[in-house]
């Protein structure tokens, strides 16, 4: 972990998968509670949730602007992480307005050792 932050510091490498499991594990639609900061001196925590989720990255939906190449630390119940911001463009639903933000993991820390993404017994 990094002595200033406490962000993750394990490299995401990308993984490499045979072209018929590609769709089929590539993202998991997976919403689950997120709070994330685009900077560590930043004292609140922004709230937001995933759409989606995969070993590479994920979709996230928040109320904050995120601007493409902006890197964020995200925390959950599953992982730690910290990811670049890909693209991000807004959402709106009703009256309410959102942003949506593809995010790639550049490091990431999961929680488990065992669960929906990694398992260490076969």
């Amino acid at each position: 972990r990094c002595t200033t932050c406490s962000s993750p510091l394990n490299p995401v490498t990308p993984t490499r998968l045979e072209r018929w499991d590609q769709r089929h594990i590539a993202r998991i639609p997976r919403s689950l509670p997120v709070r994330y900061r685009a900077d560590w001196r930043q004292p609140d925590w922004i709230d937001g949730r995933t759409v989606d989720l995969s070993l590479s990255g994920l979709r996230l939906v928040g109320r904050a602007a995120l601007h493409p190449g902006r890197h964020i630390r995200l925390v959950s119940h599953v992982f730690d992480a910290v990811g670049l911001v890909v693209r991000s463009e807004p959402r709106r639903a009703g009256r309410r307005a959102d942003q949506v933000a593809g995010v790639a993991f550049v490091t990431l820390r999961l929680a488990q050792a065992a669960g929906g993404f990694v398992s260490d017994t076969v």
